[in-house]
């Protein structure tokens, strides 16, 4: 078999430890792996959005220190080796400016949704779904430059593709721009794809057949296709379950950072009072899935603020006892944007809103509310588990597996808010937590010391001395042209000695 790995990505912890488990584990198959990297290649990324030289160093540094420890030879291709001279043409071609999100967001390149995935990019590095692509003209270079970095990707791993004639690829993510550029590509080809990401926990990592990890679908098949192998007892998984849902009720999610540290346990909002009927809406950060496709739009709202704001003023005097408490997400603390203002604006006589940096603890707000309703976010599972009505709002990974309301129209969304509803069955959420707490695949030569870092076949990865110097020196221009000769040098010198990627 003969892999191509597309890893334009260096800087990040575990993404490119992961490529490389991922190449380790083929080499040891006796299988070919070829890699198709950047070397300044893409004009922005998300990694290094503004392109400044002394990141582009220290990712291509940290790219050969991995390659080095590798058991066997891969072969490197750079993006603009494979382009070939039509594919310049077309890239220069590509429009620099777009007067809306929306004219970003239906943009396409031969069918593939490559303004989405630049839209995606931009997103994430602004932090704000409603993020404009032409305030100025440096948003406006990193729009453009997100866009042709992801039409970059794509063509090269065409290019890379037909070169190598690999037959399965390996990518990170594929949401974002460059990334999704590629995944378009292998769709196009046909050719086998596993897009990889973070798994369970620090010690896995999880692929993705074909798909973006954000695929509803493939996950509701993934997490049913668990809980029914027979080969593990159901008690087991039960217990798994359990576990998981503990843990997070405590503060420790796996695989990611836990954003309660500020919270205090046993803390309720300063109004609250246990006779009225006191329903917690859970806000999420939409960064994520804001510019994934179709099947993330809400079935009912497109806008998760907007929505919450006509939530609030339909059930205004709907019933008397009713009093609504608005968590904005921990994760939001220091944003100012339109979302987080208009939210932060819904306080009302019935609306009590709890900040991001509330010291009021989520989960037991969870557990003291009569319901809770969320459009989302985990904490929609997590409340049908711990026998609460869950009311849904939005599009996730578990909203068909029959623990949570999932209301057909806006007046039955605002109709379920207000009624007294019973608790659904727990099933779906023991099903989504013991997927939550065992999917991906366990790390042979990754051994991580945290969310960020850990090592590769015992050694932190870190730029070579020559590529560290390179980007220290990037304030001078004497000093950057000793250090581009250097790198010459050093890759020729790699060159004769047979190192891959020079």
């Amino acid at each position: 078999m003969h892999v191509l790995i597309v890893a334009p990505y260096a800087l990040w912890t575990p993404h490119l430890e992961t490529d490389l488990e991922i190449a380790e584990r083929h080499l040891e198959a006796g299988d070919r792996v070829s890699m198709l990297v950047c070397e300044r290649d893409l004009p922005t990324c998300d990694t290094n959005k503004y392109h400044k030289r002394d990141q582009c160093f220290a990712c291509i540094g940290r790219r050969r220190a991995g390659l080095a420890r590798l058991s066997g030879p891969v072969a490197v291709y750079r993006i603009r080796d494979v382009l070939e001279a039509v594919d310049r043409e077309r890239i220069a071609a590509l429009p620099t400016r777009f007067e809306s999100p929306a004219a970003l967001r239906v943009f396409e390149f031969d069918g593939a949704d490559l303004g989405l995935a630049a839209l995606s990019s931009l997103i994430s590095a602004l932090r704000d779904a409603d993020v404009s692509v032409d305030r100025d003209a440096k948003r406006r270079r990193l729009v453009a430059g997100l866009l042709r970095g992801a039409v970059q990707s794509y063509l090269a791993t065409r290019r890379a593709v037909a070169a190598t004639g690999a037959d399965r690829v390996y990518l990170f993510n594929g949401r974002v721009a460059p990334m999704r550029g590629a995944l378009r590509a292998c769709q196009q080809l046909g050719v086998a794809c596993a897009v990889h990401e973070r798994g369970c926990d620090l010690d896995h990592y999880a692929l993705y057949e074909g798909t973006l990890p954000h695929d509803i679908a493939y996950n509701d098949a993934r997490i049913r296709r668990a809980w029914a192998d027979p080969q593990v007892p159901r008690a087991d998984k039960v217990a798994l379950a359990d576990a998981w849902y503990a843990r997070r009720a405590h503060g420790v999610i796996p695989n990611w950072f836990s954003y309660s540290g500020h919270q205090e346990a046993g803390t309720l909002p300063p109004d609250w009072d246990a006779g009225r009927h006191n329903v917690a809406l859970y806000v999420s950060s939409e960064e994520e899935c804001a510019a994934i496709g179709k099947e993330w739009s809400g079935p009912l709202f497109d806008d998760q603020a907007d929505a919450v704001r006509e939530l609030c003023a339909a059930l205004a005097g709907r019933r008397r006892d009713l009093r609504l408490y608005l968590r904005l997400h921990p994760n939001q603390i220091g944003l100012d944007n339109r979302s987080t203002r208009l939210l932060r604006g819904l306080a009302s006589e019935f609306v009590t809103v709890l900040p991001p940096e509330s010291p009021v603890n989520s989960y037991d707000l969870l557990r003291a509310s009569d319901k809770v309703v969320s459009f989302g976010s985990t904490v929609g599972i997590e409340a049908a588990y711990w026998g609460k009505p869950s009311v849904l709002l939005g599009s996730c990974f578990y909203r068909d597996l029959g623990s949570t309301y999932l209301p057909e129209s806006v007046e039955a969304a605002f109709d379920a808010v207000a009624a007294d509803l019973p608790p659904r069955d727990r099933e779906g959420a023991l099903m989504y937590g013991y997927d939550q707490a065992t999917f991906g695949v366990p790390f042979r030569h990754f051994r991580p010391d945290g969310v960020l870092g850990g090592e590769f076949k015992g050694a932190r990865l870190r730029p070579p001395a020559l590529y560290a110097a390179a980007a220290r020196a990037s304030g001078g221009v004497r000093a950057l042209r000793r250090a581009a000769g250097g790198l010459v040098r050093s890759a020729r010198r790699a060159q004769t000695a047979g190192w891959p990627g020079s």
